[in-house]
């Protein structure tokens, strides 16, 4: 990953650069919606870490994603409010 981010800022275009990004978003979306451990995670997430955090909850994402868990949190109906 590290030499892919280093080849990726290398580059002379951002443009480029968001295409391999919005690429491996987009792998990441599938890999949660269609492998068994990424979407058992994603169950546990939606349906037992949220509901299980107190009303106004507040959410931190970090890190490359597709912002499948933020959405998740963000309309989840006790969050406060979410970061990203």
């Amino acid at each position: 990953m590290s030499q892919w981010v280093t080849m990726c800022y290398s580059m002379s275009t951002k443009a480029m650069c968001a295409g391999d990004m919005a690429r491996y978003t987009n792998s990441l979306l599938a890999s949660q919606r269609w492998w068994r451990n990424p979407i058992e995670v994603m169950r546990y997430f939606r349906d037992t870490f949220i509901p299980d955090n107190t009303d106004g909850f507040s959410h931190l994402e970090v890190g490359p994603g597709n912002g499948l868990f933020l959405a998740i949190a963000a309309t989840a109906p006790n969050a406060g409010r979410y970061e990203e």
